[in-house]
């Protein structure tokens, strides 16, 4: 990924990044719902019990990502600000 000092290039991968993180949480949610609707319908052996851990360990994991692309995300608006104000600078 080069961005260099295009703010444009910036704005477009915050929009890429932002999409990515809506499609993780709906991938959690989704993930989450699916499994509980299985365990009310009967699926509770040790086995099942042991993936539904997992699956919830790992929405877990998805949270904790999303949380380092929002940071990154962030990191990507300041620096486009930046630039931004150093491009309207006016000698």
């Amino acid at each position: 990924m080069k961005i260099y000092n295009d703010h444009k290039a910036i704005e477009q991968m915050i929009v890429v990044f932002n999409r990515e993180i809506e499609q993780l949480k709906s991938l959690r949610d989704q993930l989450a719902t699916q499994v509980d609707t299985l365990y009310q319908s009967g699926f509770k052996d040790r086995k099942f019990l042991e993936l539904k851990n997992v699956m919830d360990g790992s929405g877990q994991t998805i949270l904790q990502f999303n949380s380092a692309i929002n940071s990154l995300v962030e990191e990507l608006s300041k620096r486009r600000t930046l630039i931004m104000e150093y491009y309207s600078i006016a000698l």
